[in-house]
Order: C-alpha cells, then sequence, then structure tokens
C-alpha cells in the first residue's frame, strides 16, 4: 500500500526542490545538472555503438553499480518516487522499503537502450536522480554543496561523474 506523504514530508520537498515536478515532466527550468555513468568520459559515436554489443558479464556489472547507488540512497537519506494519477497528477510518496524502491527503479532490466523509466526525489540533498539513456543517468540539483554526500555514493559504486 502506498503511503501518503506526512506535512513536514511535503513542506520538505517544496522547500529543497521548488519546481520539481518541471524535471520529472522532462523540463530543465532552475536546476543544474550532472551525468553519472558507468564509463569515465563522454562517449564518442564510435564507442556508443559498441555499448550495445556487450557481454552479459558486463551487463550484470553495470546493473550491480546503480543498484548500489539505489540502496545506498535509501540507507542513507530520505527517498521518494512518484507516478501519475488521475488527470496526469504527479502523486509523490515514500517508498515502503528497499525492495519497493527497487522494483520501482527495476535496475535488473536497465540496459543501454531503456531511459527515462524512474526518478527519486532527494530533499535532503535538494536533487533529483533519475534514470536516461546509454548507461548514464542525471543528478538535478540546485546546491552543489547539498550534493557532496550523493556524489560520494556515486564514487562509492564505481560510477563516474561527467560533467
Amino acid at each position: 500500500m502506498i503511503k501518503r506523504l506526512t506535512a513536514n514530508q511535503v513542506k520538505a520537498i517544496e522547500l529543497s526542490l521548488p519546481g520539481f515536478k518541471n524535471i520529472l515532466e522532462g523540463g530543465e527550468e532552475n536546476f543544474k545538472k550532472l551525468a553519472v555513468s558507468v564509463f569515465d568520459h563522454w562517449l564518442t559515436e564510435e564507442e556508443c555503438v559498441q555499448i550495445y554489443n556487450t557481454d552479459e558479464k558486463e551487463i550484470k556489472s553495470r546493473r550491480e553499480k546503480f543498484k548500489q547507488v539505489i540502496s545506498d540512497l535509501f540507507v542513507e537519506t530520505e527517498t521518494f518516487i512518484w507516478r501519475y494519477k488521475k488527470r496526469n497528477r504527479i502523486f509523490v510518496y515514500p517508498p515502503n522499503s528497499l525492495n519497493h524502491l527497487q522494483l520501482k527503479c527495476d535496475i535488473d532490466q536497465q540496459t543501454g537502450l531503456s531511459g527515462q523509466r524512474y526518478s527519486i526525489l532527494l530533499p535532503e540533498f535538494s536533487a533529483i536522480y533519475s534514470e536516461e539513456w546509454d548507461w548514464t543517468n542525471l543528478i538535478w540539483y540546485k546546491d552543489e554543496n547539498k550534493i557532496k554526500p550523493f556524489l560520494e555514493i556515486i564514487q562509492r559504486a564505481s560510477l563516474h561523474i561527467l560533467k
């Protein structure tokens, strides 16, 4: 069963992530962004074509890195996920458990071709963590100082920050 947000949670989200619905709906207004990738550099066109011809062992390794980030976020800070309800209203709610969050993110099905299937709201970091394409996710943030603990989580998972 989906939990409703408390008044304090609603206030925290609105204060730390003003305009977050714009990001969830594909906008970029008022947020900065960093890329989180399994690759240590922006890929060239030639390299990009090659990422889809990867063996299962490498794909599993990539998925494990992204799973680690999700797990660490759940343990270290308050996380919120969302979905559309009636009349395309965005409904934000906390995951019931780590398993619930992992099911929502569905990392085990992530491929270089999947993208934009999940976004996690992180009010403590004034950030949103979103799946993108080509084994690269995005951190949408307001204040670089607030995301420092998040960047440490990324590094522990052996992922790379691309600017």
